[in-house]
């Protein structure tokens, strides 16, 4: 198997794989990473479809890789303003503002629909849910969405499940080929013993 072939078929992998967080994952930053996951092999696939022309004495086409090029640079675009509209709905809720916000897979994943968040499809139902709803009752809701960021979104919050996760890693009996893991979890078993 030569390497094109080998590049070709890892890219071919990394769209399959992107695809499905696609469709599988509700999290909204999991599809960002998905989306760029899928981005990745299709720009592998382009390069190698530049070079397989080259090896066959044709001249190379430039056409793949200035693709490449433009592919890269909008989907940086498109994840950083992905990346900040999520954000700045965890930036919202943390102010305690009452949100009105499309439906979109997985929010209620992380709002609970109704009660940290209200769901409207045309403007015709944002103004309906301004009119509706009295100011106690968005106060309310943006409590409740503010201490659920507070409590499940935050820093620390995100910095406690890393380390969950690091542990569990460092735990398992599972061979590792990594030399950061290996000295992760010889670091952990250093701890264990020393009651630290």
């Amino acid at each position: 198997m030569t390497s094109a072939t080998l590049a070709g078929l890892v890219g071919a992998a990394l769209v399959g794989l992107g695809l499905y967080g696609l469709i599988a994952n509700p999290q909204p930053l999991r599809k960002i990473l998905a989306f760029n996951l899928m981005g990745s092999g299709v720009f592998l696939v382009f390069g190698i479809v530049a070079r397989k022309g080259a090896a066959a004495g044709l001249p190379a086409d430039p056409v793949p890789q200035a693709m490449v090029i433009t592919g890269i640079v909008v989907a940086f675009a498109a994840s950083a303003l992905a990346v900040a509209l999520v954000l700045r709905l965890f930036e919202a809720a943390g102010c305690g503002c009452p949100i009105i916000s499309d439906p979109w897979p997985g929010l209620d994943t992380i709002f609970a629909v109704g009660e940290e968040v209200l769901l409207a499809e045309r403007s015709q139902d944002v103004i309906q849910a301004v009119e509706q709803t009295d100011d106690a009752q968005l106060r309310k809701m943006g409590a409740r969405a503010r201490e659920r960021v507070l409590e499940e979104h935050s820093s620390a919050r995100r910095a406690e499940q890393f380390e969950s996760y690091v542990g569990s890693i460092a735990r398992s009996k599972v061979p590792v080929a990594s030399p950061i893991l290996a000295s992760v979890r010889a670091g952990s078993r250093g701890l264990q013993t020393t009651g630290a």
